[in-house]
């Protein structure tokens, strides 16, 4: 059962749409808190930030550490 669940693309597919609920969530809680001139909620701020690293690694752009350059 548990391979099932791993390997299912519905099981994934829903657990994506959980998470983009969750970031517009929290970005609409953001919007507000800045909209009200308050300091953004850690949590909030911690979920935006995570949710936009993973939207952007799944286009192909990856947020790590980059390649120092050698000065010649």
């Amino acid at each position: 059962m548990k391979d099932f669940v791993i390997s299912s693309a519905l099981t994934r597919l829903l657990a994506n749409v959980f998470i983009f609920l969750c970031l517009i969530v929290c970005l609409f809680l953001g919007g507000v808190e800045v909209v009200r001139n308050e300091a953004i909620n850690p949590i909030v701020y911690t979920v935006i930030s995570t949710g936009m690293a993973y939207s952007l690694m799944l286009l192909g752009v990856h947020t790590g550490t980059a390649i120092p350059i050698k000065e010649s």
